[in-house]
């Protein structure tokens, strides 16, 4: 990927934008995944008494489920970041921007 053509003034007035989708989608990456895995495992004591492998079923459960919950954060991310020219200029910008 060439990112020879992105003008210097596109990257400084989209990062601060660009920084919070990052930062709310690393957020609630890891506290969904931490939250979910933890209440399954707490909800399903039994289960992992008799299958010892059960628990990382509830790891992959929890990853699936938090990458599901964080990707339109890192898609709106993906959007601010990859553009050349400015054509999303903030975040309610690009958020209706998507939503259309």
């Amino acid at each position: 990927m060439g990112n020879n053509h992105i003008k210097s003034d596109v990257i400084k007035r989209v990062y601060p934008s660009a920084m919070v989708f990052a930062f709310l989608r690393d957020l609630l990456y890891r506290s969904s995944y931490q939250w979910i895995v933890t209440n399954l495992i707490n909800k399903n004591e039994v289960y992992l008494k008799k299958d010892v492998s059960g628990r990382y079923h509830f790891y992959y459960i929890g990853a699936l489920l938090s990458t599901i919950i964080s990707h339109p954060f890192d898609l709106l991310f993906t959007k601010l970041t990859s553009q050349r020219s400015l054509r999303y200029t903030g975040l309610f910008n690009v958020i209706t921007s998507v939503l259309k």
